[in-house]
This record gives structure tokens, C-alpha cells and sequence, in this order.
């Protein structure tokens, strides 16, 4: 599955070889449904995240690619694991790929952190994008973790396509990124369990092709889905 683009150097010409990422956010936890943040600790698939995850494995069962990462944390390589029993990869399992560390908030609900820790939260989320919460990580190192450790892996797969399930906190660091939106800024968009995020890199030029696209999903609506054509224009698709 190649993807070679050719650009002229000096009158020379120069293939170009790009490498398509889809990133998949790992399905439902136990931890996601009671609003509890797990960051680097150790959840649960709930039955519907089970459910999920089979169906973003038989969406993948119908198309081509070379390679199935996954972050070490559990949750992320049980959805892993139901995309492989589909599509016979196996699973390479990456510490860099984890979500971001919560440190003392982890496996606590976000109501009981507001009662506990207060003026910590407070600082949380001032959006100063180097507070990390007590003992955890700062969205600025996350930014930085999981850029890295995306482009390391567009650079060794260079012309093909890489499957990554991951977490929220990853692939909204990656978008960050590639759209330039400031850590600073408050998010407006969210990647929901199970839904892929597809983006495109070529010699270090990273393009989002699409954004949270659930339709291998049950809904009783339609997804909304972000797709972005090679002129860089957005089309929303609902």
C-alpha cells in the first residue's frame, strides 16, 4: 500500500513517500461512563465498549493496512484485540501512545475532585497548558510525548498505512498540531470512543483527512464527521 508523491529539487526529481495514520480512540470504559478520570491507570471496556470495538474491527476487516499499534494501557489493547481478531494483525503495544497522566485524579470522579481538590482544579483548567494536575502531566509535555511519537512512527512506516488506537488526549494533541490550534485555547471538539481520526503525513507535512468518524457505529442519528479536502478546505458531513 505505497503512497509516493514526486516534487522536483534542483531540477531533480525526488519521491516523496507519505504515511497515513488512523487513529482510533479506544471504546467505552467503565471509568468514561461514571466521568471518572483514568489517565494512565488500568480500565475496563464496559459491554458497549466491547461492542464498539468489534465494529471499528469489521470497518477495518474492509480495508488494507500494514500495522496495528496500540497504547500498553489495558483498555486500549482490548480494543486492539477485538480489531485483530478481524483483521489478523498483531497488536504492537507502545508506552508513548498512553493517555495523559492524571496524577492524583486518577480513578477519582470529576464532582468528588471539585470537593477534594479544589484549588488544584482551579488550576487545571485556568488553561495554562504547563499545570499538570498534582503528581501528573501537563498538556503541553502530552503534546509533545504524542507528537513525537507519531512522527517516529510516520518515518519508520514512510508509504504505508498504520493503524494507532490510542486515547482522547493523544489524538487531540496530534490535532492540535496539525491544525496549529493553541494549547491555550479552550477545546471545542472531542473524539469520541471508537470513532477514527485520520490524518496524512509526507515528509513531515502532517494533513487531517477526517475527523471522529463513528459511521461503523450503531446511532439513532447520523455521525458527524469532519473531512478535509487536499486544497485544505473543511466538509461537514452529518
Amino acid at each position: 500500500m505505497e503512497q509516493v508523491d514526486r516534487k522536483t529539487i534542483n531540477d531533480e526529481v525526488v519521491t516523496i513517500m507519505s504515511t497515513t495514520l488512523i487513529l482510533i480512540r479506544h471504546g467505552e470504559t467503565i471509568d468514561n461512563a461514571a466521568r471518572t478520570p483514568r489517565g494512565q491507570g488500568q480500565g475496563e471496556l464496559t459491554e458497549m465498549g466491547w461492542a464498539q470495538a468489534h465494529s471499528v474491527g469489521e470497518r477495518l476487516s474492509r480495508m488494507a493496512f500494514d500495522h496495528l499499534y496500540c497504547s500498553d494501557l489495558n483498555r486500549a489493547v482490548q480494543t486492539a484485540s477485538a480489531i485483530a481478531a478481524r483483521t489478523g494483525h498483531e497488536p504492537i503495544r507502545k508506552a508513548c501512545l498512553r493517555e495523559r497522566d492524571f496524577g492524583q485524579f486518577e480513578g477519582i470522579p470529576w464532582a468528588e475532585i471539585a470537593v477534594r481538590f479544589p484549588a488544584e482544579l482551579a488550576q487545571y483548567r485556568s488553561g495554562n497548558p504547563d499545570i499538570a494536575p498534582p503528581g501528573g502531566e501537563s498538556s503541553r509535555r502530552l503534546q509533545e510525548r504524542s507528537v513525537q511519537c507519531l512522527q517516529t512512527l510516520s518515518r519508520q512506516h514512510a508509504g504505508q498505512t498504520i493503524v494507532v488506537v490510542t486515547h482522547g488526549g493523544v489524538i487531540h494533541s496530534l490535532l492540535r498540531e496539525v491544525l496549529g490550534i493553541p494549547l491555550e485555547t479552550p477545546r471545542r471538539f472531542s473524539a469520541a470512543n471508537a470513532s477514527t481520526s485520520t490524518f496524512r503525513c509526507r515528509d513531515g507535512d502532517w494533513k487531517l483527512v477526517d475527523f471522529n468518524d463513528t459511521s461503523h457505529l450503531a446511532s439513532e442519528s447520523p455521525p458527524a464527521v469532519w473531512r478535509f479536502t487536499s486544497e485544505g478546505s473543511a466538509e461537514h458531513h452529518s
